[in-house]
């Protein structure tokens, strides 16, 4: 259950941070 959370937390951070900071070499 906490490690589920963690994972979860983890794909939100990422998530948030690739929408807030898409990849520059993606963009090319």
């Amino acid at each position: 259950m906490d490690v589920e959370l963690r994972r979860h937390c983890c794909r939100l951070r990422r998530f948030r941070h690739w929408v807030h900071h898409p990849d520059p070499w993606s963009n090319s």
